[in-house]
């Protein structure tokens, strides 16, 4: 498997997301996950990594709360998106099932702005996890 912090090379991030405001670094208590620090705010980032299974990660991001399962070149993806007034923050994740225990995983974290949604937040993190995707080897 690629390392987390090697998935997305700075230049993919910084051109399809915008700047970065800091080096990658794993998330804490997660070894399998990595975050690039995004301008606009400290709560800004890109995620990139691993995570548990499919079906795990369906359970945690019920249909009910508004996850929906689509296909990404063949492969099963939870999609889900939360919205947080607290932190007038969206918040949006991607699972690619790439085995039967593990996900590819990817989440967005930006600030709520007038034109911004969670529509527009999931397109954003769909232009970077296809792409990423792609370039992993297969497993």
């Amino acid at each position: 498997m690629v390392p987390p912090c090697s998935i997305a090379a700075e230049a993919q991030v910084v051109s399809t997301l915008g700047a970065v405001t800091g080096p990658p670094a794993p998330l804490p208590g997660t070894p399998s996950s990595c975050v690039w620090p995004l301008l606009g705010g400290s709560e800004s980032g890109f995620l990139t990594g691993y995570g548990v299974s499919f079906t795990d990660v369906a359970a945690t991001h019920p249909a009910e709360q508004g996850g929906l399962e689509r296909a990404t070149d063949g492969n099963s993806t939870w999609l889900w998106c939360e919205r947080s007034e607290a932190r007038q923050t969206i918040t949006c994740g991607a699972a690619v099932a790439i085995s039967a225990e593990r996900t590819f995983v990817t989440g967005l974290v930006r600030p709520v702005t007038v034109d911004r949604t969670t529509t527009t937040v999931l397109a954003e993190l769909q232009k970077m996890t296809i792409p990423l995707l792609r370039s992993l080897p297969a497993i």
